[in-house]
Order: C-alpha cells, then structure tokens, then sequence
C-alpha cells in the first residue's frame, strides 16, 4: 500500500533486500523486477473474447446537459451501476445510455467523495451485469485489459501488466481531497475513454475499476504519470454494497505504505517473507505504535502477511478495532498493536 509519503530512510542492516526494493521503488518498477526474476511469462490476454464478456454491461454515464461525464459497469441485473462521483453530471438530470443505444434516466442512490465511487440505478431488470470479485488475487506482471462503453467517445481497449498491488494514494485539490486505498498500478495509461469501466484478467473476472483520479487532482505521490491506476474490484465492492445499503462508506486507515516481499524474492535476497514497509505516515496509526520504515510484517492476527490477506483486511476491518502486527525489525521478531483509524481526506 503505497501513500502519499516519503521513506524515512531504510536500516543498514538490510543491504540485500533494503537494496532491491528502495530501487525498485525509485524507479517504480517493483513488479516489473519481481515479475522479470521470479515469474513465468503468461501470454496477453484475449482482449475480443473478454469484450464479448463485459460490453453488454458497460455504460454511459451523462446527463440531459452532458452526454458523457464517465462510464459505468452494471454490477447488478436491476439495473445497479458502480461509476465513479466525479461521473455525476453537474447540470442536468442524470442518465444512462446502454449498449444497446438507449437512453434512460438514472437516479443516485448514493456517492461517496473520499473513494470517488457511486452507485446509480435505471428503472430496468434483467440486464447483464458483470458482478464484482470479492477477493481474486492480482499477481505481479499479470496482463489486464481495460474497458469502457464501446458507445464512449474515442473508446479504445488498453492494456497492461500488474506492476504494483495494495496502493494506497491521497489526492488533493484547493478545494477537495480524495483517498483510493488498495489500488493496481498497471504500466499502460488508462485514458478517459475508460475511466470508471471494467478492468478484467484473462479470465473475465472483474478485477478492478480504471480510474483517471490522479490527472483531476494534484498529488505528492511519487508515481509515473504513464502508470494506469485501477481500484481493486474488493475495495469497489465494499463501498458500493454501503452506498447500495444506505450506509455511511467507511474508510480504515493505517498510515503506513508496504511493498509486498514473496517467499521467493525472499529466498533469492535471504530475507522474510511479508509486506515491507517503506514508508510511515507522522501522527497516524501505524506511528503511533511505533512501526518504522524498514520493518517487515510478518503476520497480521495471527494470519501471514501478504499482499491478499493486506487487501481483505482493509474490506473486513474497522474503524477502532486493534490489530495485532508481529514484524522484524533488525533481525528480532516484535509484536505491537496498532488501533485502526480513519483515513484522512485533508492534508
């Protein structure tokens, strides 16, 4: 999970592993060297077969003043559409237009600003809808292929390789400030044309939503601009089914930015398995507790720490709950507590 943070600098005592991950991060290319050295090639994805899939489900999203402010994914068949807030037209009266072409009107059945999801809704049934994955794992170097509307302007089909998982960035403007937590970083732009459609792996299975967040806002996070940024289809999932059950979307935060270490990475660099933590934020819960930069955790609840147990702790956990984290710090195991907080949305 990488934020808007600096390293505060990593332990000499780590000069192999330290070593290949603070330049793998300067470069940002985590996933690319881990994928180069530890992972089978897979072949790229069958992008007309996986568009068969899921255009049937992609929208539009627009108003009676603005034909297009975004796209939309029917992730359910009485018409429920995940899209992204900033989506929601701001003149006009919301609709939606369907791959068959037509038009009809949408109603918000809630939004939420700090994520930039929302969820709309047309008066129709039946409809083919491309269900959100609650956990599948996303592996470093893995292809996806990104979706918008085939009816969006300039519509195109990108795709690219995982190179980061878990990312967490805070975005901001003069005016508001958004955090997208447990994103994919993927090494292919993800243009307009498919902001807020369907990001799927060679399987069809929904993985993710693409997101443009990053071009509206200014941001202090040290990412390429040519990285395309995808939410993960869990994160999406939990906010929407809040939003869907008229509840107040809620956002677990720790403060802290990890870097994934595979038992193989750790095999080849003689070091732990786990998340490493690369950088923490002042004042925030991880801190506090006195997590460091350099640490790796080990487990988290008594549970291994890796990048899908890291992704389904922040769909499952809550504001104020405790958390046991064991970590090694300098070679010696430690156990400390840390109390989840809440993300913040100003800086």
């Amino acid at each position: 999970m990488s934020e808007s943070i600096r390293p505060s600098g990593l332990r000499k005592a780590w000069p192999l592993i330290a070593a290949a991950v603070a330049l793998s991060l300067a470069a940002g290319a985590v996933g690319a060297m881990a994928y180069r050295e530890l992972a089978d090639k897979p072949g790229a994805c069958d992008a007309q077969r996986l568009a068969v899939k899921v255009q049937p489900s992609l929208v539009t999203v627009g108003s009676t003043a603005q034909p297009f402010t975004g796209n939309g994914v029917i992730i359910q068949p009485d018409g429920v559409i995940l899209t992204h807030a900033t989506s929601l037209p701001v003149e006009g009266s919301p609709q939606v237009q369907l791959p068959n072409g037509t038009t009809v009107a949408a109603t918000v059945i809630g939004s939420d600003p700090v994520s930039d999801l929302a969820v709309i809704k047309v008066d129709q049934n039946q409809l083919p809808a491309t269900p959100l994955s609650w956990s599948q794992e996303v592996k470093l170097g893995e292809p996806l292929v990104a979706f918008g509307s085939p009816l969006a302007p300039g519509a195109t089909i990108p795709s690219g390789r995982v190179g980061e998982t878990n990312q967490t960035i805070q975005l901001h403007s003069d005016t508001r400030a958004i955090v997208l937590q447990d994103l994919i970083r993927i090494d292919t732009p993800l243009g307009a044309a498919v902001d807020g459609g369907a990001v799927l792996n060679c399987d069809g299975q929904l993985v993710g939503i693409a997101t443009q967040a990053a071009s509206a806002f200014r941001t202090t996070a040290e990412a390429p601009a040519t990285d395309g940024l995808v939410m993960s289809a869990g994160f999406a999932r939990r906010i929407s089914q809040e939003l869907i059950n008229h509840q107040p979307p809620t956002h677990p935060w720790l403060g802290l930015a990890v870097t994934p270490i595979s038992t193989d990475l750790a095999a080849r660099y003689r070091s732990t398995a786990g998340l490493f933590v690369d950088a923490v934020s002042p004042d925030e819960p991880a801190a506090a507790a006195g997590i460091s930069a350099g640490d790796i955790i080990t487990a988290i609840n008594g549970r291994a720490a890796n990048p899908t147990s890291w992704s389904q702790l922040l769909l499952t956990v809550a504001i104020g709950d405790k958390l046991s984290i064991d970590l090694i710090r300098d070679g010696k195991p430690q156990r400390v507590s840390v109390q989840v907080g809440e993300a913040p949305v100003r800086r």
